[in-house]
């Protein structure tokens, strides 16, 4: 995507662009900016820290939760019991 449509959304619709683009780092999306410009910039570089910081925090609330089918239910449970499963 060129670089100045992202701008252009940015600041047109600042409050729907900025969460997408950080909803995308958690959902394993990573942002490189390429051409020239960017070569010796820093900005790829920390396009990644991001997405590795993203990744992490995913990492950690995916342990302390201990997965995303970890939730005990009692009743799933008796149902279980009663079909014989």
């Amino acid at each position: 995507m060129p670089i100045i449509l992202l701008v252009i959304a940015a600041l047109c619709f600042f409050w729907v662009t900025i969460p997408l683009l950080i909803i995308g780092l958690f959902c394993d999306c990573r942002y490189q900016f390429r051409g020239p410009d960017f070569q010796q910039a820093g900005i790829n570089t920390f396009m990644d820290q991001a997405a590795d910081t993203a990744e992490s925090i995913k990492n950690a609330v995916m342990e302390e939760e201990g997965g995303p089918f970890s939730h005990h239910n009692d009743e799933y449970d008796a149902m279980d019991d009663e079909e014989g499963v």
